[in-house]
């Protein structure tokens, strides 16, 4: 594989819509695809999310490849045209509730402050 010179476009869209459609044709995702799908997961695991433990991001990245792998059928080319958004919003949906799951905050360790009566809950 060439290398990217630009590091924003790791994933090139025109690339990743020609192998989702082969995918949908075939019925199955092409190696191809399954590599973009990679590389969009362990980019956004690692840009956007900040974990305590470095296998806390693999049990996120893992979930959100599951999403993909899980709705990957349902993209349509003609209905989507930018696989890119399609796929990362899945991958970072998934993401996102794994690791809410991970991190979740008790009700008994939030902060709330109520101006009018001047209550503080700590």
């Amino acid at each position: 594989m060439p290398k990217i010179k630009d590091k924003k476009n790791y994933v090139n869209n025109k690339e990743f819509q020609k192998e989702m459609i082969k995918s949908v044709e075939a019925g199955e995702l092409t190696p191809t695809a399954v590599n973009m799908i990679l590389k969009i997961a362990n980019r956004v695991a690692n840009t956007k999310f900040y974990y305590v433990f470095e296998d806390d991001r693999y049990t996120c990245m893992s979930q959100g490849i599951e999403d993909c792998l899980r709705y990957w059928k349902n993209y349509d080319p003609v209905k989507y045209d930018n696989p890119f958004s399609y796929f990362t919003m899945i991958i970072m949906n998934g993401i996102m509730r794994q690791f809410n799951e991970l991190y979740k905050v008790s009700a008994s360790n939030r902060i709330s402050i109520n101006t009018v009566t001047n209550l503080y809950n700590i």
